[in-house]
Parts: C-alpha cells; structure tokens; sequence
C-alpha cells in the first residue's frame, strides 16, 4: 500500500510541477490549472487500490458493484450540479475526483 502511495505522490509531483511545460505544449493557459487540480486523482486512486483489489480476489463482487454503482451515480450528480451552476470544466474535474474519493474510502 505504501508502495502504491509513493508512486502516486511522486506522479502527482510531476504532473504538478510539469503542467506549465504541457499547457505550454498545447498552446492552452487554461491547461495548467486543470492538470494541478485533476493530478490530484493519483493520490486518490492509490488509497482505493488496495481494498479494491482486496475484494476483487475475495470475489466480493456484489460489494463492489454496489460501491462503484453508488459513486458513478453521485459523481454524476454533483458533475451535472456544478454544471447546471455554471462552471464548465471544473464540474468534470471534481465529479471525477470525487469518483476516486468515494472509491477510496469505501
């Protein structure tokens, strides 16, 4: 688990550091921040990994679909949400990471 941690935090590292040069690449200023704030789902997936792998070679799958069906339904929600208000590609972002934050902590 530990592993998985380290590895993500140091991806995060690098996408953090190197969203200026990519955004660059891209011809796109608005680029950076979305990379800094949806690099973030790195360090989510990697606390998640571990329990959900664990119920997949337990055959938990009922658990399982009941986790993943509960976090698409209220990524989903608070996607469409943020979006209804106005807030274009941050809304996409967030329901995102709040997929893997639902996921990691379940």
């Amino acid at each position: 688990m530990f592993t998985n941690i380290i590895i993500a935090i140091i991806l995060y590292a690098i996408y953090y550091f190197s969203s200026g040069a990519i955004a660059n690449f891209f011809s796109s200023d608005d680029l950076a921040p979305i990379l800094k704030i949806l690099s973030l789902n790195f360090i989510l997936q990697a606390f998640g990994s571990v329990s959900y792998n664990m119920a997949m070679k337990r055959m938990e799958f009922k658990k399982i679909c009941i986790i993943e069906t509960a976090a698409n339904f209220f990524s989903a929600v608070l996607g469409i949400g943020m979006a209804w208000k106005g807030l274009g590609i941050l809304s996409a972002i967030y329901s995102v990471l709040f997929r893997s934050f639902l996921r990691a902590v379940s």
